[in-house]
């Protein structure tokens, strides 16, 4: 089984990572991005919705970069 507790690092200010790592083969990584602030929006995205309904878009981290990444080296773990 993977760590009982996530390894946690603080890729940018106001932003944590929280991973489960040291899975066995076959067994899913799980990863947990943590948004000091952050509203009901998207990270990283273009488009800027009113802050007083959605709250804060972080532009710290890209959402869409992260999902593309962490699948692609699922896709091929070689690479």
């Amino acid at each position: 089984c993977c760590d009982t507790e996530p390894a946690v690092v603080e890729p940018a200010a106001g932003i944590e990572l929280a991973a489960f790592i040291a899975c066995p083969s076959g067994e899913s990584d799980v990863v947990l991005y943590t948004v000091a602030g952050g509203g009901h929006t998207w990270p990283g995205a273009a488009v800027e919705l009113p802050r007083e309904t959605v709250g804060e878009t972080t532009r710290l981290i890209n959402a869409t970069e992260l999902l593309v990444h962490f699948f692609l080296l699922r896709a091929n773990p070689q690479g």
